[in-house]
């Protein structure tokens, strides 16, 4: 993020106080963000695929197991609930 100081500089985005240190810099920045991430999940689903069919009849398949992670975001906006 050091290429990017001025994500974290909270005067930027309409604060108009004086920090002392970056790190309150950054530290007010973040208390300008609401609560977004409410959880996540993670299960494996197994599956088999038809690959091919030789032409003795032998059914060739394909086999995988995938991990899924789902990530859970609430953002609440005030504009689009009225």
């Amino acid at each position: 993020m050091s290429a990017y100081p001025h994500w974290f500089d909270p005067n930027r985005y309409g604060d108009d106080e004086q920090y002392l240190t970056k790190l309150d810099e950054a530290k007010a920045r973040m208390m300008m963000c609401g609560q977004v991430f409410y959880g996540w999940s993670m299960y494996e689903v197994d599956g088999v695929f038809l690959k091919s069919i030789k032409r003795n009849g032998t059914i060739i398949t394909d086999e995988e197991r995938t991990q899924v992670i789902r990530l859970m975001f609430k953002f609440e906006d005030k504009r689009a609930e009225a």
